[in-house]
């Protein structure tokens, strides 16, 4: 956005992508048509000092220094951009954005120029735009565009180029056509194939290109023959140009006749070649490969005594030793002495008597450490060579992790040198991974706490969840929301606009509260309504209403209960909900006691008759004869000892006697 509302560069862009699209004049037409309507309406907007500045909202006068982007074309104060860039980066090094597009830049503005770029501190001139220096403009309008822009200096985007681009040939380079210039003009993404067949010789040579006009190079051939290996015996399909063509004479036998005849190989197909050697004795040991003369001796024999003149360690000549030889079937002498060759992978020598053949491996005891450099090992040369020395030590470090314990036999995280001295196994071989790297995978929870880490063991915290959903997320309102892509984890922020909720109840309150997810309930409803109790005896007024399910009159219940000898005393409840809740009657039972006439004290036990073996606890109240003294008394009755009216009397005293003789 830039100064005044008005939204810069978004239909622009539309444009562009259709004029990709079609390719024809009508989307230019639109895109220069826009792009004038823009440029107009900046000009006529500084021209009568409407424009606003951005930054500080104060009008962009005749005047004043300014700075555009020439991204979104908004323009700026000078003096605002350059306090916007040193609040905003704080080190001069540090990149800013734009605050019209937010596009990044590297350079804060220090000068005032016009649009085109052309004159430092520009006069305002009677006629031209205000901050134009009035020349032609003639800023490049596109990466592979050679026609400048042909109006005076103008703020905002410059018209799209009219002009043709040069003559392009299509790939094949049978056809030209003319593209049309402009910012999108590439003239490689610019040709265009002519739809004829291609017809270039493809690599094999012998077929043509069958494709229409493509660029870059023709696919390999995709026809298929049969090709025959360099000695004849075998053959194979085979895409065409696959294998090295090679000729070759082969022999062929027909009709008892053989015949030798120039043909052409293409591949290796491993059979031992077995044609006799010049020698006319040996075969050739070689594998598969092309024969390129007819009638020649196929090879030297590697046994001619042209060639094998010595020994077999080649410390003495056949003939110092008495046994010349003379032809390659005569054999090789043996000088007997120890033969010396320096064996395969080791410095040392070969031991053995002079022999023919490869040497033996090396026997030599060697000391050799295993991988933790804690044990030395008596072994072969060769073995040692071949394997690698572990010792029956584990290892109790920690690994990197510094959760999981090593426990590797003969770890080679550290090494030993002769002298006992640990060497670590980064100044051994710098940059290998270090064995003690913990290889099991982390597991722990990430902060989104939706996914798991799955990176190996490590140290501190895990990264951020990489996990993004591309759904939108919305309050229950809609009214504030995240649009995508939003990484795992990412909570709504809460919505500050009243609940749009309408109540069970359908009461509309004038108390309004803000969103909330659809898992907390909305606040009780407060509205004052006239309900019943919960009885149903009486009508209750001015109960709120997320009470009025609940009202009680408070009157007490007074219903009989299943054990028939009392009555509910509850307050006001639900008539369909029991009395007793499914539990036993706890009222005391009152019932009198055959005994002592005194109520039971147990609690209800209805319809069991009341146990009186157990003494009565009623008080009772004992007089004397007078009835001058009185005292209380548990009544203790039993069925066994039932109580007598006469011990309910207490002895006078002397005081007693005293008044009953002044009476």
């Amino acid at each position: 956005m830039v100064g005044g509302g008005r939204k810069f560069n978004g239909s622009l862009t539309a444009n562009n992508e259709a004029s990709d699209s079609d390719g024809g004049g009508g989307s230019t037409v639109r895109a220069n048509s826009e792009s004038q309507d823009l440029c107009s309406s900046l000009s006529k907007r500084l021209a009568n000092s409407s424009y606003e500045c951005m930054i500080c909202c104060d009008k962009v006068r005749t005047r004043h220094a300014i700075w555009h982007c020439d991204k979104c074309w908004a323009i700026f104060h000078i003096g605002c951009v350059q306090k916007w860039v040193k609040s905003s980066a704080g080190d001069q090094s540090a990149r800013w954005r734009c605050p019209g597009c937010q596009h990044e830049r590297a350079a804060a503005p220090s000068h005032y120029v016009c649009f085109c770029g052309a004159s430092l501190d520009p006069e305002p001139a009677r006629g031209n735009t205000p901050h134009s220096c009035g020349q032609i403009c003639g800023r490049n309008r596109g990466p592979h565009c050679v026609h400048a822009c042909p109006l005076p200096c103008h703020p905002g985007p410059c018209p799209p180029c009219a002009a043709m681009a040069p003559e392009q040939w299509c790939f094949c380079g049978r056809q030209s056509h003319q593209p049309r210039c402009g910012a999108d003009y590439d003239p490689v993404t610019c040709i265009q194939s002519c739809d004829a067949v291609c017809g270039e010789m493809l690599g094999c040579g012998r077929h043509a290109c069958e494709q229409s006009c493509h660029a870059g190079l023709c696919q390999p051939c995709p026809h298929e023959e049969q090709q025959q290996c360099y000695c004849g015996q075998h053959t194979r399909m085979a895409r065409c140009g696959d294998g090295q063509a090679m000729q070759t004479f082969v022999t062929r036998v027909v009709d008892g006749n053989k015949i030798t005849a120039e043909e052409t190989g293409y591949y290796d197909c491993g059979t031992i070649c077995g044609e006799e050697l010049g020698c006319g004795i040996h075969t050739c040991e070689r594998s598969c490969h092309p024969h390129p003369h007819a009638g020649i001796v196929h090879g030297n024999c590697p046994l001619d005594p042209a060639v094998v003149k010595a020994c077999h360690c080649q410390k003495k000549l056949a003939s110092e030793l008495g046994s010349p030889r003379r032809k390659c079937t005569d054999a090789v002498p043996s000088c007997g002495q120890q033969c010396e060759r320096r064996l395969a992978g080791c410095l040392h020598t070969c031991k053995e008597t002079c022999h023919a053949g490869p040497c033996p491996p090396c026997e030599i005891k060697i000391s050799a450490t295993c991988g933790c450099g804690s044990t030395k090992f008596q072994i072969e040369c060769h073995k040692a060579r071949g394997s690698e020395l572990q010792c029956e030590k584990v290892c109790s470090k920690m690994r990197v992790c510094k959760r999981h314990q090593c426990s590797v036999r003969c770890c080679p995280s550290d090494h030993t040198d002769m002298s006992g001295v640990v060497v670590p196994s980064e100044r051994i071989a710098p940059g290998v991974t270090d064995p003690h790297q913990c290889m099991l995978i982390c597991g722990r929870k990430l902060r989104c706490k939706n996914h798991q880490c799955g990176e190996l063991c490590h140290r501190g915290a895990c990264p951020p969840c990489r996990s993004a959903t591309f759904d939108e997320l919305a309050c229950s309102c809609g009214r504030t929301r995240l649009y995508p892509p939003i990484a795992c984890g990412t909570a709504l922020p809460p919505c500050h606009f009243p609940c749009q909720r309408t109540r069970e109840c359908g009461h509309y309150s004038l108390i309004t509260h803000e969103c909330h997810p659809d898992s907390t309930p909305c606040p009780s409803c407060p509205v004052l309504v006239t309900a019943q109790c919960m009885c149903g005896g009486k009508e209750m007024k001015n109960i709120p209403c997320y009470r009025s399910h609940a009202a009680s009159c408070g009157s007490i219940c007074n219903k009989l209960l299943p054990c028939g000898g009392h009555r509910c005393q509850r307050s006001c409840h639900r008539a369909d909900e029991p009395c007793l809740r499914g539990q036993p009657c706890k009222q005391v039972c009152k019932k009198p006691r055959k005994a002592c006439g005194h109520p039971c004290s147990l609690a209800c036990h209805s319809p069991a008759m009341c146990d009186e073996s157990k003494p009565c606890d009623a008080l009772v109240t004992m007089t004397c004869s007078c009835e001058r003294m009185t005292a209380q008394q548990v009544c203790g009755a039993t069925t066994a000892t039932v109580r007598s009216p006469g011990l309910t009397r207490i002895a006078c005293n002397e005081v007693c006697k005293i008044a009953e003789r002044n009476r």
